[in-house]
Parts: structure tokens; sequence; C-alpha cells
């Protein structure tokens, strides 16, 4: 098995056990935001390259664990990088929802987040995973949120505003 694939796997007996508040909404339009906070690694051995996990509490999804593999290149201003990335997000009732991401942080470490739901995503170790249940098909695009890189050790917290993008806005 995969270190991905062991990762999701993990995560999925850990969540599967804890109890869900699925949060509905009153709007036509569902929302989705949250905290996520988690641990951003840099791999010494593939400059760019870092992984992040972490979980936290997300409407319509309840506790959520995320897993997330990025590649960052310097960005055009001075100590600010761009990141282009996968991930996935499982719900505590196992559910999946893979994401694409755009990350752009800047010089003090604030970041813009950029998530769109392709449906299908592969770890950089080829793992295949697959949005799943109620997240098959979704009746929006994506939606943007903010991170703040907190603490020491690499701690990242993300804030998912919900802002929700219909149609497509960010190809």
């Amino acid at each position: 098995m995969t270190l991905s694939a062991r990762v999701i796997a993990m995560l999925l007996v850990v969540i599967l056990p804890l109890s869900s508040e699925i949060v509905g909404t009153a709007h036509a339009q569902p929302t989705l935001k949250g905290p996520m906070d988690g641990i951003l690694v840099f791999d010494p051995a593939d400059p760019g390259f870092a992984t992040f996990t972490g979980g936290g509490h997300l409407t319509l999804m309840g506790k959520v664990a995320m897993v997330a593999e990025m590649r960052f290149v310097p960005g055009a201003a001075p100590g600010t990088l761009h990141g282009t990335g996968v991930a996935a997000i499982i719900a505590a009732n196992g559910d999946v929802l893979t994401a694409k991401i755009l990350w752009l942080v800047d010089a003090q470490g604030m970041g813009k987040l950029e998530f769109r739901w392709p449906g299908v995503i592969m770890f950089r170790d080829g793992t295949v995973v697959a949005s799943t249940g109620r997240f098959v098909t979704l009746p929006f695009a994506g939606l943007r949120g903010t991170s703040a890189s907190t603490g020491t050790g690499g701690k990242t917290r993300i804030v998912m505003t919900g802002e929700i993008v219909d149609p497509d806005p960010l190809d």
C-alpha cells in the first residue's frame, strides 16, 4: 500500500467512529466553511514539495480530515509562494471530497486558497482518489478561503470562507 493510501486509510479508521454534525442550510445554495488546522511539512529531498495533514469541522461535512500535496514555486514578489496541488477531504461518515488547490502565500505567511472539485485526483505516489457519497456531484464549482501560518513547526490554519465559486472562474 502506498504512503498516501495508508494515510487515507488511517484517517478513515480514526474519523469514521466519530459522531458527525452535518449542517444543512436554509439557502438554495449550500455553504461550505469552517476552520481546518494542520501541519504543512516541506520535503527536504524535494524542495518546493510539501504535504499538509490536518482536520477540522466544515459545514455540510461535520468533522473532517484532510490530506494534501502541494508544489510551491517562488511567486512574482520576493518572499511569496505560488502553490498548486491536490487534496482529499474525508468526512466523519467516510464520504470523500477531492480537490485541486491553488495556494498563494504572501511574504508574511498569509495565504489565499482556491479549491475546485475535479471528482478524481492523483497523489504523487500514483494513488488515485475519487469523490464519494454526496460529493460525487456538487451544485457549485469550488470555493475560496484563507490561510495563516501560526506557531512553530509549520503549523498552518486554513479558514475556508465558504465563498461559493460558480461558474468555475479558477481556470
